[in-house]
């Protein structure tokens, strides 16, 4: 290799090392805490830096050249084309319904169109010029760096439990959330008292939400590198659905298997809980041509697991009267749930409050620090229309890859996933790029007829 042929290679290695840096920033916005410690100071500082640096790639790319690949790119991918149009059509009718009823501040508006739109030039010009248009090339080379940063998430997670468990850290002494955004401050002022621990400052516990008090709930929920449990599932659990695909050695797979196991029972999120319940039943309904070491496999675990209920519920008690009580509460009018679906099937007005604002109960909006109740707020009949529409569109991808493609099944299985979860917060959705990472990589699964297997 000459020294021509070095310098090449080293520029190439750069440039994929900032596409996977700027492709992790960028998923992780609203999802943990890294963001916040690069852009402080401010709420939409983490959005707007992120935006201009994604700017600023396009611009070293060739502006041009960006908006070319692009073009060619929707022209050639239909999938893409059905999926992208009820997003660009719920932006384009808040560009009018903004200035009548404005749903969120106008920082937000304005940045969070323009961070979704640069986001999808980004990895449209990375899919297509640095991956050849090859699916897996774009997971193997980038999406994998995204899968690494959640394994790191849970590993330390554990680390510090067993710390915890031998007396090694004590919990008192690691309190400082300074650096983590807006997010964990409102929440702390909220709660006035303790509402997060960080020890080492590798991992967030909240020792004031203690849903059990067993072996794995006593020293509260753990967190991640996230605010809320159900958020760092959220994050983390399409990771946990790639196992398989990216770990090919057996006993690394059952080592981050187990790790990710035991994130779910620290964090305990009943949310995350039943959508890898569905997922795992979408996914044996999808089975065909089971061989008969299968099918004995599957009722030898059924038959496990019927036996194991009495010891399963002496030990986890806890858990299970807190789902119950947690379920309960959540199919109530007044749940984040019944919030939700009061909010989306009940429209009014033709213009509303739109899909980007989120209703509550009336307790305290985390994301703002203030409390409204949803009597107030109306989604709008146009913006009830797209959300029917975006929905459905996803839903019918979803299951269709899910069913229909073998080697990249999981990829259906993960939109499920995120479609359930997001469910318990739809309107925040629009507000993660990591949703749209995914719709994009749905976009581009190749057509299989194979089932899975």
């Amino acid at each position: 290799m000459n020294e021509y042929t070095t310098i090449i290679s080293n520029q190439n290695q750069t440039t994929v090392f900032f596409q996977k840096t700027l492709l992790v920033l960028t998923v992780s916005l609203g999802l943990n805490f890294v963001p916040n410690i690069i852009f402080p100071y401010f709420d939409v500082a983490p959005y707007a830096g992120v935006t201009f640096f994604l700017f600023l790639y396009l611009v070293s790319r060739g502006l041009n050249n960006v908006l070319n690949t692009f073009y060619i790119f929707y022209q050639a991918n239909k999938r893409f084309r059905v999926i992208i149009l009820p997003i660009y059509f719920l932006f384009l009718f808040e560009l009018f319904r903004f200035p009548i009823n404005p749903g969120i501040s106008i920082y937000m508006f304005v940045i969070l169109p323009i961070l979704l739109f640069v986001f999808f030039l980004f990895i449209i010009d990375i899919y297509t010029n640095f991956c050849n248009n090859q699916i897996q090339i774009f997971l193997d080379k980038y999406v994998n760096s995204y899968f690494k940063l959640c394994n790191i998430i849970v590993i330390l997670s554990g680390i510090i439990f067993i710390l915890i468990k031998i007396g090694a850290v004590d919990l008192n002494q690691w309190n400082d959330i300074s650096l983590y955004g807006n997010d964990f401050k409102v929440r702390q002022e909220y709660l006035s008292g303790e509402a997060f621990v960080n020890p080492f400052y590798i991992t967030v516990i909240s020792p004031f939400f203690v849903k059990s008090a067993n072996f794995f709930g006593e020293y509260g929920t753990f967190c991640g590198w996230s605010y809320e449990p159900h958020v760092a599932c959220f994050l983390l659990t399409p990771a946990f659905l790639m196992i398989n695909y990216f770990e090919k050695n057996r006993i690394k797979k059952y080592l981050l298997i187990a790790s990710y196991l035991l994130f779910y029972l620290l964090s305990l999120s009943l949310t995350a809980i039943i959508g890898l319940l569905i997922v795992l039943l979408v996914y044996v309904i999808g089975l065909k041509n089971r061989s008969a070491k299968q099918k004995l496999f599957i009722i030898f675990s059924f038959l496990v697991f019927s036996f194991s209920i009495p010891l399963i519920y002496e030990y986890f008690s806890d858990e299970i009267l807190y789902s119950q009580d947690k379920f309960e509460s959540q199919t109530t009018d007044s749940s984040s749930y019944g919030v939700t679906f009061n909010y989306i099937f009940s429209p009014s007005t033709f213009f509303g409050d739109g899909l980007l604002k989120a209703p509550n109960g009336g307790d305290v909006s985390f994301s703002t620090g203030e409390s409204s109740t949803t009597n107030s707020l109306d989604i709008g009949i146009i913006p009830f229309i797209n959300f029917l529409w975006f929905y459905s569109v996803i839903i019918f991808f979803s299951f269709h890859t899910s069913f229909k493609n073998k080697e990249f099944g999981f990829i259906g299985l993960i939109l499920i996933y995120i479609i359930f979860h997001s469910m318990k917060f739809p309107f925040h959705v629009f507000h993660y790029p990591i949703v749209f990472l995914f719709y994009f990589i749905l976009s581009v699964v190749p057509k299989d007829s194979e089932i899975i297997t």
